[in-house]
């Protein structure tokens, strides 16, 4: 009868995430604003093709403080379907089924059953797309960056298992720092891995290996972009301690899973494994935390956790199974369903099967549309979202957030974008935009 039971919790956490998954998938394909950064990030996929100076000079108003592979990916994707915003949306979307496939084959590898691989991968793919999907299904390199890392850290998995080929991880990890340079958790936790388990000349190896990769491809984008490459990128970021409430409320969709790591870490701290989770967890935890305190960065801070507490739900639930404690397996589904389930983000969904739900979307895109024309008519260039400058075929010479950065580093001078509106040479569009049901 238990058996019985943890089957059908497991479905039901299952069902859960494909149902959450729905309304990200849909939303994907609509004509409007997701998240404040498509735009920006179209604009730089279009210089990556040539358009624009992909890192800009110190006298324009925009900065580009990402590194470039996501330029390039979107860009050369987006001749092929025809526009960088969608294609960046279809990557995005590939980009999570990846990550869930591999948290479900990481599980695997710590010894977990195909019932407690589809625990931990359906428990992302339900954070992810409930509590975190503002980017899920939307042009941000991100969630793009974390597969690839993923990727990398799987084959290091592989590696640590044989004690051979240790260079190709390295090689795709570093590579993902060059799609998004936010990630370090995982290199971070290979190299613990390697201590752990004291594979001391890998480690060594590993370290230089991956020390001079980074050192090469720094020396590649200057070759590429000159100087200009470091001023976009070590652009002023001003740091604030406010934003711990912000990085704690990040977190409610996550507390339950660590919570119940704790209690099941508290009864089996001999397993090399388990130790390894532990500390993954505890040092994404505080680089996420530390990383959101910065002016302008968002809950993609905290994705290393996300992932990590998947796979640690996944191989926690596995414990308990070999453990033969059968009433502990149903309590820890049903602690991990419950937030879900309370979840009104759940049933967005229904969105799409309803008439009330099609016709407030049919509103919000011709909203939406309306916006781009006025934009698009205007005889000058437009301050105003990003997309809505990119879809109204406007260039980007202002970046709102960079620029406010530079001015308060004494950067700019304080009216460098007043200035411009008072000569004529610039408008402000300015329109409280909420998107969709964020």
């Amino acid at each position: 009868m238990a058996k019985k039971i943890i089957s059908g919790l497991v479905f039901l956490l299952a069902l859960i995430a494909g149902l959450a998954f729905l309304w990200p998938c849909y939303r994907a394909f609509l004509p409007i604003m997701i998240n404040t950064n498509e735009g920006w990030n179209a604009f730089f996929a279009d210089a990556a093709l040539g358009k624009m100076a992909l890192y800009p000079s110190l006298d324009k108003l925009i900065t580009n403080n990402y590194p470039p592979l996501s330029f390039y990916t979107v860009g050369e994707f987006g001749k092929i379907v025809g526009d960088p915003i969608f294609a960046g949306r279809l990557l995005s979307l590939l980009a999570i089924a990846i990550i869930t496939f591999l948290i479900g084959k990481i599980v695997r590898h710590f010894g977990g059953s195909l019932q407690a691989a589809v625990v931990g991968s359906a428990y992302f793919l339900a954070t992810m797309c409930l509590f975190f999907r503002w980017y899920v299904g939307v042009n941000d390199p991100q969630l793009l960056a974390q597969a690839v890392m993923l990727i990398g850290f799987f084959l290091f998995l592989q590696a640590i298992k044989k004690d051979q080929s240790y260079w190709l991880p390295f090689l795709i990890m570093v590579i993902a720092g060059f799609f998004k340079h936010n990630i370090i958790t995982f290199p971070l936790s290979a190299m613990l891995g390697l201590a752990l388990w004291q594979r001391w000349r890998a480690l060594w190896f590993s370290l230089f290996f991956s020390g001079a990769l980074v050192v090469i491809g720094l020396i590649c984008c200057y070759s590429c972009y000159g100087v200009d490459f470091f001023h976009n990128f070590l652009t002023p970021r001003s740091w604030m301690p406010s934003k711990a409430i912000d990085a704690l409320h990040d977190l409610r969709g996550l507390c339950i899973g660590m919570i119940l790591w704790i209690f099941m870490v508290s009864s089996t701290t001999e397993k090399k494994s388990v130790q390894w989770i532990t500390v993954m967890m505890i040092m994404a935890l505080g680089i996420g935390f530390l990383q959101r305190l910065g002016s302008g960065v968002f809950v993609n801070a905290q994705f290393d956790l996300v992932i990590i507490v998947a796979i640690a739900m996944g191989v926690g639930f596995q414990f308990l199974y070999d453990q033969k404690r059968e009433l502990l397996q149903i309590l820890w589904l049903i602690f991990l369903i419950g937030p879900f389930l309370f979840s009104s983000n759940l049933y967005s969904f229904t969105q799409i099967f309803s008439s009330s739900g099609r016709a407030a979307i049919k509103q919000e895109e011709q909203e939406m549309q309306q916006l781009i024309e006025e934009v698009r008519t205007s005889p000058v260039d437009v301050f105003c979202e990003s997309y809505i400058t990119y879809r109204a075929g406007k260039p980007f010479v202002v970046d709102a957030f960079n620029v406010e950065e530079r001015i308060k580093a004494k950067k700019l001078p304080a009216d460098a974008v007043d200035r411009l509106i008072e000569e004529g040479k610039l408008v402000e569009v300015k329109r409280e935009w909420l998107v969709g049901e964020e």
